[in-house]
């Protein structure tokens, strides 16, 4: 089971890497389109699309690091005030609720990737993007935060038996 989670863990610090190297080519990606803008005198058209898309990739692929690292919002000030007990089966209880919630945003992704994908949808930008390929940076993200959500409660009951 440790190695499983291990496994889980190294997925989750994978995606939160590209997260971070999609943050710095967002930034490159940005002062191109300025130095392009003010200094060369003709905008790069499609930056404001592949932003988009890169601010997206950035928020999904870092869903589950961030939970990992326990960046997550939650209620602290509520766990403060409980027994070890309560707080270890309340722990529990969050990381169900979590991946249910991640588990019913997985499905609507999916859903919406395959109608994108079905329709053969296009961005209305100057790129014209299929929408389907962009739309599967969120099905990953959610599914690697699934990933990480098992690995967090497989921890939580080895804690609790051990």
């Amino acid at each position: 089971m440790r190695r499983l989670v291990r496994c889980l863990e190294a997925l989750s610090d994978g995606a939160g890497y590209a997260a971070g190297i999609t943050v710095f080519g967002l930034t490159l990606l940005i002062a191109a389109g300025v130095f392009s803008r003010r200094v060369l005198g003709s905008p790069l058209l499609s930056v404001d699309e592949v932003s988009g898309y890169l601010l997206l990739a950035i928020v999904f692929l870092g869903l589950a690091h961030t939970m990992k690292a326990g960046g997550h919002i939650r209620s602290d000030i509520v766990l403060a005030h409980v027994p070890a007990g309560v707080r270890g089966g309340l722990e529990v209880l969050a990381t169900l609720l979590a991946f249910l919630f991640a588990l019913a945003l997985a499905g609507g992704n999916w859903v919406l990737v395959a109608e994108y994908y079905g329709r053969g949808t296009l961005s209305f930008k100057y790129l014209q993007i299929p929408l389907w390929i962009p739309a599967s940076l969120l099905v990953v993200g959610v599914i690697l935060l699934l990933l990480q959500l098992v690995a967090r409660f497989l921890r939580q009951v080895a804690r609790g038996s051990g």
